[in-house]
Formats: C-alpha cells, structure tokens, sequence
C-alpha cells in the first residue's frame, strides 16, 4: 500500500509524502507489537497523535477519491 500511494500520489503530487511516512511508521509499530519480542508502551499523547493523523489522512484520502 506504501510504495502503490508512493508511486502514483506522492510522485504526481496528490498526496503529501508526509501522509505516507505516517502510514508506513504506524504500520511498522503495528508490526512489532503483534510480532516482536518487546511490548510497547502508548501514553494519552501519543494515542491523540495518532488519532489525530488518521484524521488528516481519511481527509486527503477522501478528497483523492472526490477527483
């Protein structure tokens, strides 16, 4: 899903290369709580963080999709 969004939004200017770090750090924790040996600790703050950045990636996503 990275390199697809990369590939055809990032390079044609569609969509910000920040929208796409986000995606691909959050993927990667996701990764390592299911699948790695360390646990990983979320406080309040980060959690918002987090809520807060898929809030603006859905918004770019959906003005992507009302082209």
């Amino acid at each position: 899903m990275v390199e697809y969004l990369k590939r055809h939004y990032v390079k044609s200017g569609k969509l910000d290369q920040s929208h796409i770090h986000w995606l691909d750090t959050y993927r990667i924790e996701r990764h390592e709580t299911l699948y790695g040996l360390e646990t990983m600790d979320v406080n309040e703050k980060d959690a918002i963080a987090a809520v807060s950045s898929a809030k603006d990636f859905i918004e770019a996503i959906r003005k992507l999709a009302g082209e």
